[in-house]
């Protein structure tokens, strides 16, 4: 017959990273502030992560998204993200949306044909992802 994973045999109850918050200095060390998500319950966990190479290599694309939307990437500790950033064109507007806290935002579609969603004042100084 079929065999079924449990869910604890499928995730081993690991939360996933959904956005990273904020940054800060603290001596030699770099912390970024984590906003964790449970695949099964409904709920996010906040927490101060160090960022260490176990963190850029299990969420490199979170990570360099956020070095990138915060005009870090030619900062020391930064500099390795610029291997994950796309410098893809945008082709057009493909849709627009007002998010609470965020203001008005635009769907962009890359000459790569992949969509992203940007703040509408990241248009007028340009953007890339």
């Amino acid at each position: 017959g079929e065999q079924y994973l449990s869910r604890d045999e499928v995730v081993d109850d690991r939360s996933f990273v959904t956005k990273i918050l904020s940054h800060r200095c603290t001596g030699k060390h770099i912390e970024v502030e984590v906003e964790w998500k449970s695949p099964f319950e409904n709920s996010t966990t906040i927490t101060w992560e160090t960022l260490t190479r176990q963190l850029k290599n299990e969420v490199p694309i979170v990570l360099a998204s956020y070095a990138n939307e915060h005009e870090l990437l030619e900062e020391k500790a930064w500099k390795w993200a610029k291997a994950y950033i796309s410098y893809a064109k945008p082709k057009e507007i493909t849709s627009h949306r007002k998010k609470k806290g965020r203001g008005i935002e635009v769907e962009v579609l890359w000459d790569d044909l992949e969509k992203t969603w940007h703040k509408l004042s990241e248009q007028k100084k340009g953007y890339s992802r």
